[in-house]
């Protein structure tokens, strides 16, 4: 099969891949309605009498599993989940339950907010949605919770019954699953993502079902492009004998898989998408030609994913180098480097408590020959750390009763963590009443140390510093 590995990493992370800038305004947008629906809750519960309360919130869908991709007219769909104490909500009134009454009371506070909306919010079965003038939608969806008898928070979804769902599984299951591929999965499955988008006259499954089969097949390669191919064959091998797909985390009352296919017009779609699949998998058998030039290769992945970053490659290959088409084409430079996404967040593993203690975390630079500094002293006069530094991270305040978890996360930004693929950012466990954390600098870039308690199932406080390094 033709190699143009380097050439598929950088469409990859300059064509598909929603710019960083981009997946922080999303979640702006979150946190800006969150607080919207919030403060129609307050006016709700002033007029009536009541005092319903969101207790937790997370970002869930492929926002929370980073697996949104670049999208014209900003159509993005944000899922959010909200969550209430079972014992803060009406009780259900005989044989009948409360969802449509709990759906009713998320809908009016929204209702209170409604002049900052394209139209009114839509009830759903599974949701509340709003739509937004500039392409976007939220879908609020509701959550109960109570304690069980081990302490720990068991989880009700609102449908159109209660049903028990952890409203951080599917993250947290993508995201390990993520680990267990290499960090390969969120690759393909935006890839699959961006070949399925390309016509919105397509009819296919939503990210879950597109993420269960990309898990289920991933054909693990150290090339990119031969990864998709080899991946996207067995989805069609596999679609050829089951079209059915399963929830990956939750089981029925008998612990029986659930479907994600609950519809007829589901299953049609996995037939659509197979058949797509098929049509444009085709179009790639001019790379395995002897005989196949790098023109024909770029234009066989112009014809797959209907892109022009493919199609600029192939005009430019007739006539110019690899590095000059590089250098010139769509403004991407030699400095992009695919790295390992492998950045973890806490409120994806833990419920943010709504009552935090106070935290604080100090860092002392050592290095040979000069006495340990705090690095608020070091920077004072230096604006930047050098490579080769050791770095010490204690915890000089926590007002968090005993007992609790220390959690500690290192993230490195900047070009040389990329091209080094250590941008790190995994959250990590402390030693039991450990509470340091020893680090080197190593190379240039703003990074963050991060310091986190987990108290009874919920974080409970958090502190971080930023550590900027530049090189020598």
């Amino acid at each position: 099969m033709y190699n143009i590995d380097k050439e598929m990493r950088k469409f990859y992370r300059t064509k598909v891949v929603l710019a960083q800038s981009e997946q922080k305004s999303l979640i702006e947008k979150k946190d800006l309605n969150l607080d919207r629906l919030k403060g129609g809750l307050k006016e709700y519960n002033e007029e009536n009498d009541t005092n319903y309360k969101i207790v937790d919130s997370m970002v869930q869908g492929s926002v929370a599993m980073q697996t949104v991709v670049q999208a014209e007219e900003n159509n993005y769909d944000i899922d959010v989940g909200i969550v209430f104490n079972k014992s803060n909500l009406p009780a259900p009134k005989s044989s009948e339950n409360n969802t449509t009454t709990v759906k009713n009371i998320v809908h009016d506070a929204l209702l209170k907010k409604s002049s900052f909306f394209k139209t009114p919010p839509e009830k759903r079965t599974n949701c509340i949605r709003i739509q937004y003038a500039n392409g976007y939608h939220i879908d609020f969806a509701i959550y109960r919770r109570e304690k069980n008898e081990q302490g720990e928070y068991i989880y009700q979804h609102c449908g159109a019954d209660w049903n028990y769902r952890n409203p951080r599984s599917i993250t947290k299951w993508f995201k390990e699953r993520d680990r267990v591929h290499s960090f390969n999965l969120k690759r393909i499955v935006r890839l699959l993502k961006a070949y399925l988008k390309q016509d919105s006259s397509w009819s296919v499954p939503g990210g879950l079902i597109q993420s269960v089969l990309a898990d289920e097949c991933i054909q693990i390669s150290d090339r990119l492009d031969k990864m998709l191919y080899d991946t996207i064959i067995e989805i069609i091998n596999r679609l050829d004998i089951d079209t059915e797909a399963y929830n990956p985390v939750d089981t029925d009352d008998n612990g029986n898989k659930i479907t994600l296919l609950t519809t007829e017009s589901h299953k049609d779609k996995m037939t659509k998408m197979k058949n797509y699949l098929d049509k444009g998998i085709k179009k790639l058998s001019v790379l395995f030609d002897e005989s196949c030039t790098k023109e024909q290769a770029f234009t066989a992945w112009a014809d797959f994913f209907n892109h022009n970053y493919w199609t600029e490659l192939a005009e430019n290959s007739v006539q110019k180098s690899l590095s000059e088409t590089f250098s010139k084409f769509a403004g991407i430079e030699d400095d992009i480097y695919d790295f390992d996404e492998t950045e973890e967040f806490i409120e994806d593993l833990y419920p943010i408590s709504s009552t935090q203690y106070s935290l604080k975390i100090e860092c002392k630079v050592e290095q040979k020959g000069y006495r340990i500094d705090s690095l608020q002293n070091f920077l004072r006069f230096n604006k930047f750390l050098n490579p080769h530094k050791k770095l010490h991270f204690k915890i000089i305040e926590n007002t968090v009763p005993y007992p609790y978890k220390i959690f500690w996360k290192v993230l490195n930004r900047g070009k040389d963590a990329e091209r080094r693929n250590e941008i790190r950012g995994q959250i990590i466990k402390g030693n039991s009443g450990d509470d340091v954390r020893i680090e080197n600098t190593k190379f240039s870039g703003n990074h963050i140390v991060y310091c986190y308690i987990v108290k009874d199932g919920e974080c409970v406080a958090k502190d971080s510093i930023i550590v900027p390094i530049e090189a020598n």
